[in-house]
């Protein structure tokens, strides 16, 4: 008698984290949640979005890096990232490959 073990295979949907939510933020949320991805949304103010749809959103100021470190501690399952903003200037992008490198 052959017996195979069966592994199964769980599939984790895609979790995006979005910055800014400004006019090209929020077209990438609704962009993501339309594909069926989760979001995390990161900006000082939280997005209407057209759609009506809600997300889970972080308020926080990416100039300040402490606070960055602490809201970005406990994302474990993020799976890309989507870094929107027409000008940028350290510490944001050094805090945003810091997240990358976490999530990767």
């Amino acid at each position: 008698m052959n017996t195979t073990a069966q592994k199964k295979i769980v599939v984790t949907p895609n979790k995006v984290l979005v910055t800014g939510a400004g006019l090209l933020g929020v077209a990438a949320i609704e962009k993501f949640l339309s594909a069926g991805w989760d979001v995390v949304g990161v900006s000082r103010r939280k997005p209407k979005l057209p759609s009506g749809r809600d997300i889970e959103f972080l308020s926080v100021d990416l100039r300040d890096e402490k606070a960055a470190r602490t809201a970005f501690e406990p994302l474990t399952d993020i799976t890309h990232i989507a870094y929107t903003a027409i000008h940028e200037k350290p510490p944001v992008n050094s805090l945003l490959r810091l997240v990358a490198v976490r999530c990767a």
